[in-house]
């Protein structure tokens, strides 16, 4: 099995998000994201409609591995200009890859936990969503 499905959300902006998770490393993460991107980026233009009224779009996955293999816990990806690396070429796409079994602890407290659950990893939290994700992961 590859993921456990696809799941798109819209935020209070209009913001596009497909998220996932990944249980396997079949080696084609970023082609795989070029796609979703892609999807979702569908569904932001209509005949006539501005270029500039395009909603943002996310993709993000939650791997069971190291995505890129460089060792890192998040990986968040921009278009840049190749001349100019340090120049982001912002269209509106943002996909992140997070490595669930990593232990460097980098992200933000509230995504470490979300990790931390995901990984099944002791969370001692009263945080109610925290509580709630930890009886939904027991009951899957």
């Amino acid at each position: 099995m590859y993921s456990l499905g696809i799941q798109k959300t819209r935020d209070t902006k209009n913001n596009c998000y497909d998220i996932e998770i990944q249980v396997a490393d079949e080696k084609d993460l970023l082609k795989r994201a070029r796609y979703y991107q892609a999807m979702t980026s569908l569904d932001s233009y209509e005949k006539g409609k501005n270029y500039q009224e395009a909603n943002n779009s996310y993709v993000i996955f939650f791997c069971c591995f190291d995505p890129l293999g460089l060792g890192l816990q998040q990986y968040t990806i921009h278009r840049h200009v190749d001349e100019s690396p340090e120049h982001i070429a912002d269209d509106g796409t943002t996909t992140i890859f997070l490595n669930i079994p990593s232990l460097r602890k980098d992200v933000n407290q509230p995504l470490q936990k979300f990790l931390d659950v995901i990984a099944n990893r002791k969370v001692d939290s009263d945080d109610r969503f925290i509580v709630q994700l930890k009886k939904r992961v027991a009951f899957v």
